[in-house]
């Protein structure tokens, strides 16, 4: 459909024109981008490979496309093959603007994703990105909902706080023996001269 635009770097000749939106969304300039966007009949199809162009923009933090494709009908719940949506990926990897945006679209603040029914809140939550968190409770996200395991951004939450402490104490405990270390050398006498 546009053959200039689908040999950049990364992109494989004969794919769909998704196929090529998908790759340019994850390495490609904008512009590349944007002309793709405009051969694209269908913003919500997926990929070959079962990619979603609007997840794949959450998961890189690319705000822009994202935006774009909002603007050209992609739906804010949009998931790839995965299960995963867009704000669940978006969350996971803190992009705090794209969760914004798609939250502002009126994405599902507590959609059950991929095969572990894991909420975006519950994402969030595991990677430790608490200015994402904040903003999924503001939108109504609930803490207490469990995903497959039974687990919930709660528990997460405080398993994540527990592990912190852990490494801090880790921490303290090596910083200490650093400093005897270094008084030790300190306290040797020094080499003649």
């Amino acid at each position: 459909a546009v053959p200039h635009i689908m040999a950049f770097h990364g992109s494989r000749p004969g794919l769909p024109v998704m196929d090529h939106l998908v790759v340019a969304i994850r390495s490609a300039k904008a512009a590349t981008v944007y002309d793709l966007m405009g051969a694209v009949e269908d913003v919500n199809v997926l990929s070959s490979e079962g990619d979603s162009a609007l997840v794949a923009c959450a998961a890189v933090g690319r705000l822009d496309v994202l935006t774009r494709l909002l603007s050209a009908g992609a739906s804010p719940d949009a998931t790839s093959n995965s299960g995963q949506s867009a704000l669940a990926v978006a969350s996971m990897s803190g992009h705090l603007p794209c969760v914004k945006k798609l939250l502002d679209s009126g994405a599902q603040v507590d959609m059950l994703c991929g095969q572990s029914n894991a909420t975006a809140l519950i994402m969030a939550a595991q990677e430790g990105h608490r200015g994402v968190c904040e903003v999924l409770l503001e939108h109504g996200a609930n803490p207490k909902k469990a995903d497959a395991y039974g687990n919930s951004a709660l528990g997460y939450a405080q398993t994540r706080e527990l592990d912190g402490t852990r490494q801090m104490a880790e921490f303290e405990r090596w910083a200490k023996i650093i400093e005897k270390r270094a008084q030790a050398i300190e306290a040797e006498p020094k080499p003649p001269r």
